[in-house]
């Protein structure tokens, strides 16, 4: 990585942590997951990026510093492969996990954390599916 830019941003409602990486080698395609992984062992949950996106450089105001208007949207969703629900139960996580998220469309395969969840949301999630089926989930299932 040879720069790196971590702003605040307003996403669905909440305030999100984001990092914009740009790699060394411009043709290099940055292991997300690895990086946030490397990250949660360095830094406390609440300091983890919420988004992570890679981009080619980071915009500039006239005056060489940082334009962070210019920085694009967040996309949980870039880059992953949609894998729809396919039983009743998964299609109600899902719907909550949208619902509690503000993103659609949520996939059974998608993290809950990498889309921007964290342990408030967590908590909301276990006690909304706990609701909607009546089974309780240990945060560490989502």
């Amino acid at each position: 990585i040879s720069d790196v830019a971590v702003v605040a941003l307003e996403v669905g409602g909440d305030k999100s942590i984001c990092a914009y990486l740009i790699p060394t080698n411009q043709e290099q395609q940055l292991d997300m997951s690895e990086i946030k992984n490397d990250l949660r062992d360095k830094l406390p949950e609440y300091m983890l990026p919420g988004f992570m996106m890679q981009i080619d450089a980071l915009p500039l105001t006239s005056n060489g510093k940082l334009d962070a208007k210019a920085l694009p949207e967040p996309n949980a969703l870039a880059g992953q492969e949609y894998m729809p629900p396919r039983t009743k139960t998964e299609k109600v996580i899902t719907d909550i996990f949208e619902e509690i998220l503000g993103i659609s469309p949520v996939g059974i395969e998608d993290s809950f954390f990498e889309l921007g969840g964290h342990s408030l949301k967590a908590t909301a999630a276990i006690n909304a599916i706990e609701k909607k089926t009546g089974i309780r989930l240990p945060v560490k299932d989502i």
